[in-house]
């Protein structure tokens, strides 16, 4: 059966609070996807922040983002009387809500005892969480030490107390999420998310895992991520991650890797692995050089990887990040496990109008990294309408087809969600006030599903 879903991070669902939760905003959105008659739902990365606030840059593989934390559930406990509502300003200003959200909070624990009906849910959590310990105190010492770089830090006592408030904020991202995700279950949708390839250097997994990356004697990396130069970008990407140390990795039975696999599909229904062609062969970037032209392939271990990944765990749901230019070994990989990967309208379009779209693939028009459909349109001269490419790609052999919500509603790139190479608050904080302009397409929107049969 041939299915179709929506692309809109988090961050960009309508409320009260400056930036998209798990709130009743989220809940509605739902009721329009069922409505629309599509079957999933798909989102970025939901992993802790860094500075940078890109979703791709995390300081952590397990826990949750608490800024997407709706504060509402915690009036209702009565954690707190009330909270103040952020004008929306149509960005996200993570930087002023993070902190505004931290009192709220911090307020919300020093209420929180016995006698709340979720402080039983609360110890059970802290007792089943296998990584919450190691991510609670690692955040306490982030915090401690002004987020500054971990090399640098000064091993300050951690207070019970503290590691309680983190262990709180995560409780109640993951009690939110949950209850997201089986709302949306009873609606017959399924929610596909991300796991970035790589992790922030000033992340938990490196520093508590620092032998399983490439560390100098100063625990500085010693090379760092990036992809070389193309027609795309002469100069290619420097990235900055650390690379992983995979003969390390490969000793102790991938047991870091599969953790964190693992991990994000219990988020998620289905896991898109970001970066795939990584599991194959990565770019590795002197750390001493300019940019990322002085830098070499290496081999990783991917075969061996899924070996043990699925002999371990043979029901996984997953999906690959294929694009680019790639290596035959790449595609050999991806088919192997049977793997399905991605089309992009945008850079398949002659594939796209000559029906050379396999079956075997989520077909997008643009992902989060591409301009909007109808500014790539206007900037190609594409000689169709919105409309028009919205039906093209319905009518693709795709068995899954996934429209960003700015193509959906006909939107230029003001609302792109982020532009590669690039930095700046024009990304990662693209919102919508309300999802008016979605409720009234959903008639038009199941329309188009119905005459190709994606419902």
């Amino acid at each position: 059966m041939k299915e179709a879903g929506i692309l809109l991070p988090v961050f960009s669902l309508p409320s009260k609070e400056g930036v998209g939760t798990f709130g009743k905003d989220t809940f509605a959105f739902l009721d329009m996807v069922k409505a629309c008659g599509f079957h999933y739902w798909q989102v970025l990365p939901l992993n802790p922040l860094d500075r940078s606030y890109s979703p791709y840059a995390t300081i952590s593989s397990f826990a949750g983002e608490t800024i997407y934390i709706d504060l509402n559930e915690l009036v209702e406990l009565g954690l707190l009387d009330s909270f103040e509502e952020v004008k929306d300003a149509g960005r996200v200003a993570y930087r002023e809500i993070k902190s505004k959200k931290e009192i709220y909070f911090k307020e919300a624990f020093q209420r929180f005892n016995k006698n709340c009906k979720v402080y039983d849910a609360f110890m059970t959590f802290k007792e089943t969480t296998p990584w919450l310990h190691d991510f609670c105190r690692f955040k306490v010492l982030y915090h401690l030490n002004d987020k500054q770089d971990w090399p640098t830090w000064e091993e300050n006592e951690v207070r019970d107390e503290d590691m309680d408030f983190e262990a709180f904020k995560q409780f109640f991202f993951f009690r939110q999420w949950g209850r997201i995700k089986d709302y949306a279950h009873q609606l017959g949708i399924q929610i596909i998310g991300d796991l970035p390839f790589y992790i922030g250097f000033n992340s938990e997994d490196v520093y508590d895992h620092r032998h399983l990356f490439k560390l100098d004697e100063s625990n500085q990396p010693s090379c760092v991520s990036g992809v070389p130069p193309d027609y795309f970008n002469p100069e290619g990407q420097r990235w900055n991650h650390p690379i992983y140390n995979w003969d390390n990795i490969e000793a102790e039975g991938f047991d870091y890797w599969i953790d964190k696999v693992v991990q994000a599909c219990h988020l998620f229904d289905i896991l898109r692995l970001d970066h795939f062609r990584a599991f194959d062969t990565f770019w590795q970037v002197d750390v001493h050089s300019v940019g990322a032209k002085e830098g070499e392939w290496i081999e990783a271990p991917g075969k061996a990887f899924f070996e043990t990944l699925f002999s371990k765990h043979p029901d996984l749901n997953i999906i690959v990040e294929d694009l680019g230019y790639l290596r035959e070994e790449v595609y050999a990989l991806k088919d192997m496990f049977d793997l399905s990967g991605m089309k992009i309208m945008q850079f398949a379009f002659e594939e796209t109008m000559a029906g050379e779209i396999p079956e075997k693939c989520i077909f997008y028009t643009g992902t989060h990294d591409n301009n909007t459909l109808k500014s790539w349109q206007q900037q190609e001269n594409i000689p169709y309408s919105i409309e028009e490419l919205l039906e093209i790609a319905l009518n693709t052999n795709a068995n899954i087809v996934i429209f960003p919500m700015q193509d959906l509603l006909g939107l230029d790139d003001a609302y792109r969600i982020n532009e590669p190479g690039t930095e700046g608050e024009h990304n990662w904080t693209v919102r919508f006030e309300n999802l008016e302009a979605f409720k009234n397409k959903i008639e038009e929107i199941k329309g188009m599903l119905e005459n190709a049969n994606r419902i």
